[in-house]
């Protein structure tokens, strides 16, 4: 599981910060991973296409959009969820340890964006050494997900046990998507000087 940052165009009229809320195509996952091109950490929460819900930039529109992603992305985390105990053969106990280590993930994403998010609106800058250790943070809690499910659950791999389906894209990544609204509402001056 692998999470990328990597910007499309950069348009004068979002001066330069929303690029990292642009990502690539992405139908399978709703975070793109290392094995489906790239795209960035919101690819399921502000895409251009995301499981057929398309992007929008009025806030109405996308609090709506956010939703129905919600609903997409728990069908798919369902899946993969139960795919890994079907993989591993987990019982009662041992799936209550799984769902925790999910909400463990989970919450350090949260704990990420929102440090990330943070430091865009502080700073109001996004160069492409925030960029690298914000991806570096991203990587570093999938890295440790990972590692984490083959410590505890052995056995867990197989056809359709993608872990960044289990990301919570809607809640874990909500920090950038409020810098995201704030920046389309030009509510942030994202050509602010670095301190």
């Amino acid at each position: 599981m692998c999470f990328y940052l990597v910007p499309r165009g950069v348009s004068q009229k979002e001066n330069g910060l929303s690029s990292l809320f642009e990502t690539g195509r992405n139908t399978r996952s709703p975070v793109a991973s290392s094995s489906q091109g790239s795209g960035d950490i919101l690819a399921a929460v502000d895409s251009e296409s995301s499981e057929g819900v398309p992007a929008s930039n009025n806030e109405d529109e996308q609090e709506d959009r956010t939703e129905r992603m919600g609903i997409i992305m728990q069908q798919s985390a369902t899946e993969v969820r139960q795919a890994i105990i079907d993989n591993a053969g987990l019982d009662e106990s041992q799936i209550e340890q799984l769902d925790k280590a999910i909400d463990d993930m989970n919450r350090q994403m949260l704990e990420v964006s929102t440090k990330w998010a943070d430091t865009i609106r502080e700073t109001g800058t996004l160069d492409m050494d925030m960029r690298l250790r914000m991806q570096y943070d991203i990587n570093g809690v999938s890295v440790e997900f990972s590692d984490r499910m083959d410590a505890e659950f052995p056995g867990w791999r197989g056809k359709d046990t993608d872990l960044s389906r289990l990301v919570r894209v809607t809640t874990a990544f909500e920090p950038f998507r409020k810098v995201r609204s704030e920046i389309l509402r030009g509510e942030m001056n994202a050509n602010r000087p670095q301190q």
